[in-house]
């Protein structure tokens, strides 16, 4: 047997963080239990969800103090009466499955528990008795779901009206010595059958967990080649595929989607990579001493392969980032700006255009100005051009030695 400890408790708390004060359910099923401590509504007086089933727990006790009690399991425990429930106001659900309650008269406890909506008490000697539904449907009118079926209207009425006849009934059958003697051997037989199935569930689970832990396997040895390479093999099939970038080396290698992580093993050397996936080996020579250190392993979140990124030791730099966009910038700055070529450098023969280029073209001959549309161009050379010997027509007069303007 085991006793409910604050231990315990606490080992079962550990959704709550550990804080008990608060906690709002426990589940201490399969615990081997024999009584409900009082420890137990001491320190988590907030519980309303209260998992107590698979013990040997025989009597309803110390539960007063759980005023937010909503619901309380104790199937397959070794109850024989409902009791000591009044003070869970709250109490809606209430599930009794497979116990010894024989005494129907007990559930009449249950009257001050006026939130209680559903009642389970299929597999306890009372469920045999004749008119034991509609006794209980009759004591306890809030129910509204009874052994999972629901109560109809009809029910109800019926429950009413044959109620002092069937309680009169179970009076009878209560009263009788031999029912008690019977009530008492098949409680022996159903403490044995408990006691063989306990057993029976504690060897499958020690079967169980010797299977999880199967001895461990001896690594397949790695074997080497004369010219000094691994020998390779893939002993699952699985797809990959190595690219050779100049600062790395990537495998992928198409693992299944659906598999676990943690089946998955890679042991990463500069020569080699071995990846042991389901127990099985995939040993791959790499085409260039790698960084097992600067490696990483990753999982597509799509497709599930396996990705191994390997940095080369002797990696070829790639221009830095800012070097490149730079570069580009000033060749499409280049572009953009570049003189389009004129009907001068059509004449000229392929080897001058091999040696020239094309702002030395347009540079050898100097184009002359044109004038302005609509001008003329005797206009335009008339103001440089005037004949030698006379003065131009718009040139100012000359002043002679006595300060008198001279006749033409």
């Amino acid at each position: 047997m085991v006793k409910l400890t604050e231990q315990l408790i606490r080992q079962r708390s550990e959704h709550n963080e550990g804080v008990l004060s608060t906690m709002k359910e426990i589940t201490l099923h399969r615990f081997d239990l024999d009584r409900i401590e009082p420890v137990l509504q001491q320190l988590c007086p907030q519980l309303e969800i209260v998992f107590l089933q698979s013990n040997q727990i025989s009597k309803l006790e110390n539960l007063s103090r759980l005023k937010e009690l909503r619901y309380l399991n104790m199937a397959v425990n070794e109850i024989t009466r409902v009791e000591n429930l009044e003070q869970c106001e709250f109490l809606h659900k209430l599930d009794l499955t497979v116990n010894y309650v024989d005494d129907l008269f007990s559930l009449e406890a249950l009257k001050a528990n006026i939130h209680l909506r559903e009642l389970h008490m299929v597999g306890n000697p009372c469920t045999s008795l004749e008119g034991y539904r509609l006794f209980v449907i009759a004591t306890l009118p809030q129910l509204q779901v009874l052994d999972g079926k629901e109560i109809v209207h009809s029910e109800r009425i019926t429950a009413r009206q044959q109620y002092d006849q069937v309680a009169g009934g179970l009076r009878k059958i209560y009263a009788d010595p031999e029912r008690v003697k019977q009530h008492l051997a098949d409680k022996e037989t159903r403490m044995k059958m408990y006691k063989e199935a306990q057993e029976r569930r504690e060897k499958d689970e020690a079967e169980k967990n010797a299977g999880k832990n199967p001895p461990r396997k001896e690594p397949t040895p790695v074997k080497m080649k004369e010219d000094g390479t691994m020998l390779q093999r893939n002993e699952g099939d699985w797809p990959f595929e190595i690219r050779d970038w100049p600062a790395e080396v990537v495998l992928d290698v198409a693992c299944g989607k659906y598999l676990d992580t943690s089946l998955i093993n890679v042991d990463l050397q500069p020569r080699y990579v071995k990846i042991t996936i389901k127990g099985k080996v995939l040993l791959l020579n790499l085409p260039e001493e790698v960084h097992p250190d600067k490696s990483k392993c990753q999982r597509a979140q799509i497709t599930g392969h396996l990705v191994v990124t390997m940095p080369k030791v002797n990696a070829i730099e790639p221009l830095p980032a800012a070097r490149v966009a730079k570069q580009g910038q000033t060749q499409s700055a280049t572009a953009a700006t570049a003189p389009k070529p004129d009907s001068a450098t059509s004449l000229l023969d392929d080897d001058l255009k091999r040696t020239l280029t094309l702002g030395d073209v347009r540079n050898i001959v100097k184009r002359p100005t044109e004038p302005p549309l609509g001008q003329p161009v005797i206009a335009a050379a008339a103001r440089k051009v005037h004949v030698v010997g006379e003065e131009p027509r718009n040139a100012a007069p000359k002043r002679s030695d006595d300060g008198e303007d001279d006749d033409m």
